[in-house]
């Protein structure tokens, strides 16, 4: 990765990668670009009003910025650069994250059997009754 491509502050059609901070002081990666919301573009990459693109625009690389949502309490900027997408790509892989969405709703779900303990196939509460009493 070539410093001429780095960005110094966050900006419009960044490809930008962050270290999500929580309450224990635990970081956790995140890659996305900043887009400007056009139609209904609000998936990754992450449009211009979402919490965190706000958060982090304008600001400089290498800061950490408070950051509030879930357990999750601040965020670090590790790097910005340009981005090589175009408003067609992001329509095209919202469109592809959608379609495999669908496609998980379609299919069917495995059905669940009721719980069954070692003591000759005796349901959970039938195997763990106190003796001499019966479940009603």
């Amino acid at each position: 990765m070539s410093t001429s491509n780095t960005l110094r502050q966050v900006e419009f059609g960044s490809a930008v990668t962050v270290e999500l901070i929580d309450q224990d002081g635990h970081a956790e990666p995140l890659v996305f670009v900043i887009v400007a919301e056009r139609g209904r573009l609000r998936s990754r990459p992450a449009g211009e009003n979402t919490p965190l693109a706000r958060a982090i625009l304008g600001q400089r690389v290498g800061s950490t910025v408070p950051y509030v949502m879930g357990d999750i309490r601040q965020v670090r900027i590790v790097q910005a650069q340009p981005a090589d997408v175009t408003q067609e790509d992001v329509a095209a892989r919202r469109a592809a994250v959608l379609a495999k969405a669908r496609k998980m709703l379609r299919a069917p779900t495995p059905r669940c059997s009721p719980p069954r303990s070692a003591a000759n196939g005796a349901t959970t509460n039938e195997a763990t009754a106190p003796r001499g009493h019966t479940h009603t």
